[in-house]
């Protein structure tokens, strides 16, 4: 009788998956998306601010530009480290994706927050600020030429 080998249920695809990244890239990566998420999620839930930033024609389209400008840099950093097989358009539509869900997101939080409301405006310019977060990102990587988890810059000219 032949002997037959069986795997357990998803053994050849962990075979062909990438190694899990060290610790220091949670905390590098991850962790730093994760506060700016949840910093993004306690400015929306407040009804009146501490602090009074500048008020000028459409200032709060800007805000939210910036602050998604920076949660789409740090998305598409923990899509590089997390997904380094990813092209880098697969990387700039994931990031664009979860800016303009986590945006949608945000306006909905907004909608049960008294003296706040919802603008579809707001998850625009959220959108679009995911976008040049990630482009500012694939640029840095493209001038760097280095993977996001190590200092070592990889040789562009073959032996």
């Amino acid at each position: 009788m032949e002997n037959i080998k069986c795997s357990p249920p998803g053994a050849a695809a962990r075979e062909n998956a990438l190694p899990l990244p060290p610790a220091y890239t949670l905390a590098a990566f991850l962790f730093p998306w994760l506060l700016w998420c949840a910093l993004i999620f306690y400015l929306s839930a407040q009804s009146s601010f501490f602090l009074q930033p500048p008020d000028f024609f459409s200032s709060d389209k800007v805000y939210h530009f910036l602050g998604y400008t920076v949660l789409g840099y740090l998305t598409a950093r923990v899509a590089r480290a997390y997904r380094p097989r990813w092209s880098a358009g697969r990387r700039l539509a994931g990031t664009v994706i979860f800016c303009l869900l986590y945006g949608l997101s945000d306006e909905l939080h907004q909608w049960f927050i008294p003296g706040r409301w919802v603008s579809l405006g707001d998850v625009l310019a959220d959108t679009l600020g995911g976008w040049a977060g990630a482009g500012v990102s694939a640029l840095r990587n493209k001038i760097k030429n280095e993977h996001p988890t190590s200092n070592i810059q990889r040789s562009t000219s073959k032996l």
